[in-house]
């Protein structure tokens, strides 16, 4: 069993352990909805987690979950949480602080899902991504998490994995933090309200000009934004 120092405490559910073991068996959730093709199946759904090392039944806890590259589809879950700095970083004691401090709950939970099936343009999710939904409410209401101090993450399959399921799922999230990624920019109208952080390059000729439709369109429909040359000096109004 490999051994990573910032990676040490996540745990990994998987039916399939490999050289790097499992923690416990997939997430197994039936009845899943396609909008692919309209049916409904079964599905089998590999993940990582990380609790705080003092976490406890009778605290309250916010949740991170960390939607994967498309690199990462169908890895082992140490290879996805291992395919980004992300989960490294909200596992530090920095994060853990930082959580604590700004929302004065007991901690950060980190998940990982491993997703197998890769998101396209076209607005449909595919089954698993149910799935992910439900594992999450699982999650939430098994480690005492606050329903309102849930947020999401991803990075390009991972960012329109996300972006997905957040219009599917409006009231999900707190808030999102998207990297180099994009989705169908009518459909994201339903986010003009959402607390969204979103980095992505100007050289990346399809996400950058979707991404950017996307914030003049919450902009014309009177949301705050904040753009600017620099990017660490960017402000909104409130």
């Amino acid at each position: 069993r490999f051994v990573i120092p910032d990676i040490q405490g996540f745990r990994y559910y998987t039916d399939k352990p490999g050289d790097y073991g499992a923690d416990g068996p997939a997430y197994v959730r039936e009845h899943c909805f396609s909008q692919v093709d309209g049916k409904e199946y079964d599905e089998s759904l590999a993940y990582a987690l990380w609790l705080p090392e003092d976490y406890h039944e009778d605290g309250t806890y916010a949740m991170v979950t960390l939607q994967n590259p498309a690199a990462a589809a169908g890895t082992h879950p140490m290879e996805a949480v291992l395919q980004t700095r992300s989960p490294a970083v909200y596992a530090s004691e920095w994060a853990q602080q930082l959580v604590k401090e700004t929302h004065g709950v007991d901690g950060l939970i980190v998940l990982v899902p491993v997703i197998t099936e890769r998101v396209d343009d076209n607005g449909c999710t595919p089954a698993e991504y149910e799935a992910v939904v439900h594992l999450w409410d699982e999650i939430i209401q098994t480690y005492h998490v606050d329903p309102n101090l849930v947020y999401g993450t991803g990075q390009s399959q991972g960012c329109m994995t996300n972006i997905a399921l957040s219009d599917r799922y409006p009231d999900l999230f707190a808030a999102q933090f998207l990297v180099a990624g994009q989705w169908n920019v009518e459909e994201m109208a339903a986010m003009k309200d959402k607390k969204l952080w979103i980095v992505v390059c100007e050289g990346d000729g399809k996400a950058y000009p979707e991404m950017s439709a996307a914030v003049d369109l919450w902009e014309s429909l009177g949301a705050a934004v904040a753009r600017g040359d620099s990017f660490w000096k960017q402000h909104r109004e409130s």
